[in-house]
């Protein structure tokens, strides 16, 4: 079971019949599904928190308004209390707080682009989360570190 997007005038490997019709924003059923569903992973982006620039009053540095504006569509994950603070005073909502790591790979394994909010101390272990599952992926999961604060 998966969500599938179905755009007019755009070319897939894939075809299906709705089982009814629907208009743009619609949920319908697909039946006779044949062919390949292409499916490119999303992106991951690790937004490392050092716990000293937690609670800090005042403008935010430049490289974090820019993480905003180039992950403005992305899920937000926070994992720790580092992350959901951070998360909050970026003024960011996670939508992935419980099972982070093992969730944040899972959503970019389905296209979805996650912005990851980790402590410092366990960029390592995101890391190797991600290298594990694109060991076993034939298109690999992108990924980037950047510090925040």
């Amino acid at each position: 079971m998966g969500i599938l997007v179905a755009q007019e005038g755009r070319s897939s490997p894939s075809t299906g019949v709705a089982v009814h019709d629907a208009s743009g924003g619609d949920i319908v059923g697909v039946r006779d599904l044949e062919g390949i569903v292409a499916l490119r992973p999303g992106r991951i982006v690790v937004g490392r928190i050092r716990s000293a620039s937690l609670g800090r009053k005042g403008p935010r540095g430049t490289a974090s308004k820019r993480l905003l504006r180039s992950t403005q569509d992305f899920a937000v994950a926070a994992l720790d209390v580092e992350g959901l603070v951070s998360a909050r005073e970026l003024g960011l909502k996670p939508r992935i707080e419980f099972g982070v790591l093992p969730a944040t790979v899972e959503a970019a394994e389905r296209g979805v682009n996650v912005l990851l909010l980790i402590p410092e101390t366990r960029v390592a272990e995101a890391v190797q989360a991600i290298e594990t599952a694109n060991a076993r992926l034939e298109d690999k999961i992108p990924y980037e570190t950047v510090a925040l604060g």
